[in-house]
């Protein structure tokens, strides 16, 4: 009956060694939705980022000369 015991325990260990050696790290990368949706997010903060920009420009009317006081 000890062997029996001792067989089970050296399986147990071997199915662990395997299981260390063998297992998958998983998915490498980003899925190509995830990727999508980065470039997406990316150009409308970058368009946010421009429209505020011009918000907050203070330079003079396009049109308007200043004309030296005399």
């Amino acid at each position: 009956m000890a062997s029996r015991v001792n067989a089970k325990k050296e399986k147990i260990k071997r199915n662990r060694d395997n299981m260390r050696k063998f297992k998958s790290v998983g998915r490498k990368g980003t899925s190509r939705r995830k990727m999508l949706k980065k470039a997406q997010a990316s150009k409308a903060r970058q368009t946010e980022a421009e429209f505020i920009a011009q918000c907050y420009i203070t330079a003079p009317p396009p049109n308007s000369v200043e004309e030296p006081k005399q």
